[in-house]
């Protein structure tokens, strides 16, 4: 029986647009669209399957992939597509589609920018970076770790920001940017920069300061992509940790990302999920997935890849001065964030949340309102924005530095991402100041820690 994924996958912005479900040329009363093959584990050499069964079919296979997943991908009508799903050798077949985002950026909030100096973000006082063991801030922070950024890409131009390379998977095939690395929306660079921007004295500085990123760009001028470039992009992470290239194995990936789904319990092969299933080998292979919670104020038990507990998940609160107390209500350019049914120290009205033990388990909270970081443009700079897509590199920055001075430890995801979560509770039902909103004299609110998650600390 043939599997179809429902629902859509948007960038992890609080403006996302619209999902487009994936179409095809119309050819007479069946039309032809992009299917997703994935083979079974034991039907062998992918490449060699997908030659095999597009031949039988009469269809031209467009992209193999091998590393993280056995599958291909073919524009095929229903019919054909059934014909591909009875072979012994085919685990299941689903459409592909696309996803869409809209996102920008406002001027920095960040005093001292304009000037040339650098600015300690509120996000990053937040959860203690700057105490974290790169001591973020001090101008002379650094951190070495590997880490993807899943996204639009990232503007190499920018000054900031250590881009080691990339690979545009717009084609749903992986090819290595020869030129500069550079960003379709600004959505990544957004995304680079509280993950790892330089701690240079100047402009602002991330949670990993001056990790190497590597871009891995999903989008296409249009700023959509599809599931089959998704798992282009895993499938090529997962291959940098099995090439004799010791020097580019990603330790890390971030995936601003986000679609209705959910974990079947078995890495995607009950539900046909072909991302889930990329994501457990990749994991397996020593990657470690961090994705954005989303922001559509839903339980995010409902929404993939969040819900995957191979990942750590991440939702947004709301912090407008780098402090526990709630000690504002206002503050972020001068816009009273009320007006949007925000308040300081508390959970962000759009962000999703978990509800079950076992979603708890594997989600963690940071700073997604009001957001400092790099902004590409004509001349790249630095701005503000919000949504859990901000979010998410905080805390794969936070996981950054925990590989890189412990305890977290290189190719160990599982173990790292339990490490960082019981951490962060730990450090919650410590120092109350680390929560959501009070101090130790105020605690924070229960209820938020149940929806949202500990929030995430850069570590002592």
């Amino acid at each position: 029986m043939r599997c179809a994924l429902t629902g859509r996958l948007v960038l992890a912005a609080v403006l996302a647009a619209p999902v487009v479900l994936a179409g095809g040329t119309a050819e007479a009363d069946e039309p032809a669209v992009r299917q997703v093959v994935v083979l079974e584990e034991d039907a062998g050499d992918p490449g060699a399957v997908a030659a095999d069964l597009a031949a039988e079919v009469g269809v031209v296979a467009d992209a193999v992939f091998a590393e993280a997943l056995p599958a291909w991908t073919a524009t095929m009508t229903d019919a054909e597509a059934a014909e591909v799903e009875s072979d012994p050798r085919v685990a299941f077949v689903v459409e592909d589609f696309r996803f869409a985002h809209d996102s920008g950026a406002r001027p920095s909030a960040c005093s001292g920018v304009r000037s040339g100096r650098q600015c300690l973000p509120r996000w990053a006082a937040r959860i203690g970076a700057d105490q974290s063991p790169a001591r973020v801030g001090d101008g002379r922070g650094s951190v070495r770790v590997n880490v993807a950024v899943i996204d639009t890409g990232i503007a190499a131009a920018h000054p900031d920001l250590n881009v080691a390379g990339g690979v545009d998977c717009g084609s749903g095939t992986a090819v290595p940017v020869t030129g500069a690395v550079t960003d379709g929306s600004g959505h990544g660079t957004m995304v680079a920069g509280v993950l790892g921007a330089r701690d240079d004295r100047t402009g602002v500085v991330g949670a990993a300061p001056g990790t190497p990123l590597w871009s891995v760009d999903v989008f296409d001028e249009y700023g959509e992509a599809w599931l089959s470039n998704l798992l282009c992009a895993v499938d090529w992470v997962t291959a940098t940790r099995q090439d004799a290239d010791r020097g580019n194995d990603i330790a890390v990936a971030n995936m601003s990302v986000s679609g209705l789904g959910a974990d079947d319990g078995r890495c995607g092969r009950e539900a046909g999920d072909p991302l889930h299933a990329a994501i457990c080998a990749a994991t397996d292979a020593g990657v470690g997935f961090v994705a954005a919670a989303g922001n559509y104020g839903m339980d995010l038990a409902e929404v993939i890849p969040a819900a995957y507990d191979e990942v750590i998940a991440v939702t947004a609160m709301t912090d407008l001065d780098g402090r526990a107390g709630a000690r504002t209500q206002i503050d972020c350019l001068g816009s009273d964030v009320r007006d949007y049914g925000e308040s300081d120290d508390s959970g962000a009205y759009f962000s999703n949340y978990a509800t079950g033990l076992g979603d708890l388990a594997h989600t963690l909270a940071a700073p997604g309102v009001c957001v400092e970081t790099t902004t590409d443009g004509e001349v790249p700079g630095y701005g503000v924005g919000d949504g859990t897509s901000l979010a998410a590199p905080a805390v794969a920055g936070v996981l950054a530095t925990c590989i890189e001075y412990g305890p977290c430890r290189a190719g160990r995801p599982q173990y790292n991402a339990a490490t960082l979560v019981l951490g962060a509770a730990q450090q919650g039902v410590r120092h109350r100041a680390q929560g959501f909103t009070g101090d130790p004299l105020h605690p924070f609110p229960e209820d938020d820690v149940r929806r949202f998650g500990f929030l995430v600390a850069a570590g002592r």
